[in-house]
């Protein structure tokens, strides 16, 4: 069984360097997912650390990608 680190919005934007507003506003659904990058509690982000590092390099990449249950990724 793998431990993940969940950290808050405030975490997340202060580790990547975007503003809290940006991350709830623009990442949320877009680039970071419920259940596969943050989960949510009642009205809370809690962001699962992990997840987000382990897919970071694909975040720039043009166009959407759609999460495969084999852990890839296909462009949509």
């Amino acid at each position: 069984m793998s431990k993940f680190e969940v950290i808050t919005t405030d975490k997340v934007a202060e580790r990547l360097g975007y503003a809290k507003c940006t991350i709830r506003n623009t990442w949320i659904d877009v680039v970071l997912f419920e259940n596969v990058h943050f989960i949510k509690p009642r009205r809370k982000y809690l962001f699962l650390w992990e997840n987000i590092v382990r897919d970071l390099p694909y975040m720039g990449q043009c166009g959407t990608l759609i999460p495969m249950a084999n852990g890839g990724y296909a462009r949509g």
